[in-house]
C-alpha cells in the first residue's frame, strides 16, 4: 500500500513538472539561456585554457630551480693493488659501495634570440583573441534567443487571428443558415461558409503547430525542459523607427566588433610568430648555478663516506652553426601565415561594411512594411464592417462577405508578422554595429 502511494506521489510530481508553466520576458530568456549555454561554457573554457597556456610560457622567462636526489649501490670490484708498498695508499682508495647524491640548479635564460618573449606574446594575444571570441558567441546566442523568442510570438499571433476568424465566419455561417430557413440563402452558400471554416480550423492547426515547434525550439535554446510552457511576457512596442547614423555606426563596427577586435590580435599573434621563427638564427645563452650535497663528494680527495656540499655555476651558449637553414624556411612559413590572416581580415571588414548596410536597410524595410500592413488593417476591418452590414441588408452576395472575411484575416495576420519582423530585423542590425 506505502509503495503503492509513494508510486502515486512520484508519478504526480512528474506530471506536474511536464507541465510547468512559466512566464518570462526576452530579458528572462537571455539570463537563463547564458546561464544554460553549452556553447558558452565550452567558449569560456577556452578562456580559461588560454589563461593557463599564458602562464605556462611566462614561466620559461623567470629562473627555475630543480632538485634531483638519488642512490647508487656500486658492485665490489675489490681494493686496487699498489704491492707491499702501497698498503696505505690502497687503503685511501678503498670503494665507497654506497653513493648518495643530492643536487639543486638554478638555471635562468639570458638571451634565446627573442624565443621565449616571443612565446610569451603570442600566447598573450591568442587569450586576448579567446575572449573577444567569447563574447562574440555571447552576443550571437543573446540574437537567436531573441529570433526564438518573436518567432514564438509571431506563432501566438497567427493563432489568435486565426481564432477570430474563425469566431467571425461561425456568425456567418449562423446568419447565412438563418436566411436559409426563410429562404433568402442556397445550400450552396452555406456550403461556401462551411468550407470557409474548414479552410480557417486547417490554419489554426498549423498554427498551433508553430506554437509547439516554436516553444519546443526556445526551451532547446535556453536549456529549459521541453516539456515547459513558456507565457511570453513582452510585446513589441512598436512606436516609430529608431534614427541611426548608420555611417558612424558603420566606422565603430570596423574598430569595436569582436570578430574584428579577435583577428587584431591573431594578426599581432602572427606578427610575433615571425619573430619566433627567427629566433633560430640567434645563439642561447643560460646562466646556471648547482649546489651538490653528496656521500661521498667526487669534488672531495680522497673520498669519505660522508655527506659533503659543493657548488659551482657559469654559462653555457648554444649556436647552430648549420641547419640547412631550417629558420629560413620556418620564417617564410610564418609570414605566409600572417599574410593568409592579413587578407582574412580585410575580407572580414568587407563582409561586416556589408552586413551593417544589409541589416539597415533591411530594419527600414521592416519599418514601411508595418505602416502599410497597418493601413491595410485598418482598412480591411472597415471593409469588413462595410461588407457585413450590406450583407445583413441583402444588398451584397454571400461570396462578397467571405472575400472581405479572408482579407480582414489576412490582413491581421501581415500585421502581426510585420511587428515581429521589425523587432528580429533591429536586433540583427544592433549586433552587427557591435551593441
Amino acid at each position: 500500500m506505502i509503495r503503492l502511494i509513494l508510486t502515486n506521489i512520484l508519478l504526480f510530481s512528474i506530471l506536474v513538472l511536464a507541465q510547468q508553466t512559466v512566464t518570462l520576458s526576452v530579458e528572462d530568456c537571455i539570463r537563463i539561456g547564458k546561464e544554460n549555454s553549452k556553447t558558452l561554457k565550452i567558449s569560456k573554457s577556452k578562456v580559461i585554457q588560454s589563461e593557463a597556456k599564458l602562464a605556462e610560457t611566462d614561466a620559461n622567462l623567470y629562473p627555475s630551480l630543480k632538485l634531483t636526489a638519488g642512490y647508487t649501490r656500486l658492485s665490489d670490484v675489490g681494493k686496487p693493488d699498489f704491492g707491499p708498498a702501497g698498503a696505505s695508499i690502497a687503503k685511501a682508495f678503498s670503494p665507497i659501495l654506497d653513493n648518495y647524491s643530492t643536487k639543486i640548479t638554478l638555471s635562468q635564460p639570458i638571451f634565446t634570440g627573442f624565443r621565449l618573449s616571443s612565446t610569451s606574446e603570442i600566447s598573450e594575444y591568442n587569450k586576448l583573441a579567446t575572449e573577444k571570441e567569447y563574447e562574440k558567441d555571447e552576443k550571437q546566442l543573446i540574437l537567436e534567443i531573441r529570433n526564438s523568442y518573436w518567432t514564438l510570438y509571431r506563432a501566438i499571433m497567427l493563432k489568435e487571428n486565426i481564432q477570430q476568424n474563425i469566431k467571425m465566419i461561425e456568425a456567418h455561417l449562423e446568419d447565412v443558415e438563418n436566411y436559409k430557413k426563410n429562404g433568402l440563402a442556397t445550400d450552396n452558400e452555406v456550403l461556401k461558409v462551411k468550407v470557409q471554416l474548414s479552410n480557417t480550423k486547417l490554419l489554426l492547426i498549423d498554427a498551433e503547430n508553430a506554437i509547439e515547434m516554436s516553444m519546443l525550439a526556445l526551451n532547446s535554446l535556453i536549456g529549459l525542459p521541453l516539456s515547459t510552457k513558456i507565457v511570453l511576457k513582452d510585446k513589441p512596442e512598436f512606436l516609430s523607427l529608431e534614427q541611426y547614423d548608420n555611417n558612424a555606426n558603420i566606422l565603430n563596427a570596423l574598430n569595436t566588433r569582436e570578430e574584428i577586435v579577435s583577428m587584431k590580435y591573431r594578426l599581432e599573434a602572427a606578427n610575433s610568430a615571425i619573430n619566433l621563427a627567427k629566433s633560430g638564427w640567434y645563439p642561447q645563452i643560460f646562466f646556471f648555478a648547482d649546489y651538490i650535497y653528496s656521500n661521498p663528494n667526487q669534488r672531495y680527495f680522497p673520498q669519505k663516506k660522508e655527506f659533503k656540499g659543493s657548488w659551482d655555476f657559469g654559462i653555457t651558449l648554444s649556436f647552430d652553426l648549420w641547419n640547412w637553414l631550417l629558420p629560413k624556411h620556418q620564417t617564410i612559413q610564418a609570414e605566409m601565415q600572417y599574410e593568409q590572416l592579413k587578407q582574412s581580415y580585410e575580407l572580414l571588414k568587407d563582409q561586416i561594411n556589408l552586413e551593417v548596410v544589409q541589416n539597415y536597410q533591411n530594419m527600414i524595410k521592416m519599418y514601411e512594411k508595418i505602416k502599410v500592413t497597418q493601413e491595410a488593417k485598418e482598412q480591411a476591418r472597415l471593409n469588413h464592417k462595410i461588407t457585413s452590414e450590406k450583407f445583413k441588408a441583402g444588398l451584397i452576395s454571400n461570396s462578397e462577405l467571405i472575400d472581405a472575411e479572408t482579407s480582414l484575416l489576412q490582413a491581421d495576420i501581415n500585421y502581426s508578422l510585420a511587428i515581429a519582423d521589425y523587432e528580429f530585423a533591429k536586433a540583427k542590425y544592433l549586433k552587427s554595429i557591435g551593441k
